[in-house]
């Protein structure tokens, strides 16, 4: 009995100990996790603001043709002469609003190959938002 009393004991101690080392973050540095990969970087900035120019473009074209098919015109039913129109009086009202603006500084800031490719391959204003907010 007594013996039994010193392995429930000594498991305690054992347990407590780990557990603290885990909340603590003291463990020693070969059990401890690798960081996570770094995302990587656009080789120049001017290949950032390009993907940004692009993804802006591409920006434009989702929230229009929401915006066409809720009105209850689907911007595929428009002959191209009304899609541009579209097109040109949505940048325009976007750059009055300053939401541009605030993209092209945003984007600049945080775009990632990734998150450019993610954004470029979105259909609908949602997988947009999903692939810009995504951390990484």
């Amino acid at each position: 009995m007594v013996r039994l009393a010193r392995v429930f004991v000594s498991s305690v101690v054992l347990g407590i100990g780990a557990l603290s080392l885990a909340c603590n973050g003291s463990a020693p540095q070969a059990a401890r996790s690798p960081p996570p990969p770094r995302e990587p970087e656009f080789a120049t900035p001017e290949l950032r603001e390009h993907a940004c120019e692009r993804l802006r473009d591409h920006v434009i074209v989702l929230f229009a043709d929401d915006w066409a098919r809720t009105q209850g015109t689907p911007a595929n039913s428009m002959t191209s002469d009304e899609r541009w129109a579209l097109y040109t009086g949505y940048t325009q009202a976007m750059e009055e609003r300053g939401t541009l603006a605030r993209f092209t500084a945003s984007c600049t800031s945080s775009l990632t190959p990734r998150k450019f490719q993610c954004g470029m391959r979105s259909r609908t204003r949602d997988g947009l938002i999903w692939c810009m907010q995504a951390r990484g």
